[in-house]
């Protein structure tokens, strides 16, 4: 990690690599690929670092990464000037993550692309307004504050 604070990328990436190569499939690797993705991304090369973000999210689906490896995708493929793809990917994240600060920092930066994302709920959450649910949980809830 001195490395990679220090900015030294290239030796950064190298330890990271090595960390992958003996303990791939210990809790802490997908910091590693996270970090060989952050590597490619602080120094501009947004195409090589959306390809090892996508390692990140792929390998580690259920890694404490794999939220924060989608925002930065989203962020490398709108710095690389792919539009669609970088909106999309922050949708997505927002849709698969949405109590995340992952997707709070998703949701501004679509914003501020003049994307306006509705109110995450938690899934299966009704609420009045809602245009999701049941008809059966509607009438639960009318009866519910229905005054005896």
């Amino acid at each position: 990690m001195s490395s990679f604070n220090g900015g030294q990328y290239a030796l950064a990436i190298q330890g990271f690599q090595e960390y992958l190569q003996y303990y791939g499939d210990t809790p802490r690797a997908s910091n590693a690929q996270y970090y060989i993705a952050e590597c490619y991304y602080n120094n501009g090369y947004y195409t090589r670092a959306v390809k090892e973000y996508d390692k990140c999210i792929e390998r580690y689906p259920n890694g404490n990464k794999a939220a924060a490896a989608q925002l930065k995708k989203g962020y490398a493929l709108l710095a690389n000037g792919q539009r669609a793809a970088g909106i999309q990917e922050l949708r997505s994240l927002v849709e698969q993550h949405p109590e995340s600060h992952e997707a709070d920092l998703a949701t501004q930066r679509l914003r501020k692309l003049g994307i306006i994302i509705r109110a995450r709920r938690k899934p299966g959450a009704y609420t009045p307004r809602s245009r999701t649910g049941t008809a059966a949980q509607a009438a639960a809830t009318r009866a519910a504050v229905r005054p005896q």
